[in-house]
């Protein structure tokens, strides 16, 4: 019968400086496998790809905090899923709280209920969003040829672009980049 090994997976993002402290709250481990990751790299961890692929049944993977491990809610849910899939467990050694396969489930609930959170609050901002910040996101309507030609002649009568723009229902910028075509068609 195989025994089980505690596995420790330290990752930093500040060259060094918090690998000392990761250490000293996962304690000793069997394995160590450490990920060293600038800030704003790639968001692909090879090191912990290593450590989860070294895992096997009855081992428990320790981690001195969940953000060490995970980057979102989302994130953590599928590293405990993956976890608890290789018959392993996962200690979070600075909350004291270990999840076995038991705890699936409520991992799987706080997730939704994050997710349910926070897309209550993206609906309360937007409700709050005064009219003036709103940002419309319809395309704008495109001006017919014949418009095009009003717009030429309204132009070279020395109407301001800003004005003809508003008289159409077209954004300026939108009139502005026509105006730098070659030609207008005229006919």
């Amino acid at each position: 019968m195989a025994t089980s090994a505690r596995i420790a997976y330290l990752r930093d993002s500040s060259a060094g400086l918090d690998l000392a402290r990761q250490r000293e709250l996962i304690g000793p481990a069997d394995r160590t496998w450490t990920e060293l990751q600038p800030p704003g790299t790639s968001h692909d961890r090879p090191v912990l790809r290593e450590a989860l692929d070294a895992l096997r049944s009855g081992d428990t993977l320790a981690v001195a905090s969940a953000d060490r491990l995970a980057r979102s809610l989302r994130d953590l849910q599928d590293l405990v899923e993956q976890i608890i899939g290789a018959g392993a467990r996962l200690e979070l050694c600075a909350a004291g709280i270990t999840l076995g396969p038991e705890d699936a489930r409520l991992v799987a609930a706080v997730v939704a209920a994050d997710a349910a959170m926070a897309a209550e609050r993206q609906a309360e901002a937007v409700v709050h969003v005064p009219a003036y910040a709103r940002v419309s996101i319809e395309r704008p309507r495109e001006l017919s040829d014949g418009e095009l030609h009003d717009v030429r002649l309204q132009l070279e009568a020395g109407m301001p672009s800003r004005q003809v723009a508003r008289e159409h229902g077209v954004p300026w910028e939108m009139l502005r980049r026509l105006l730098e075509q070659p030609e207008l068609p005229l006919d």
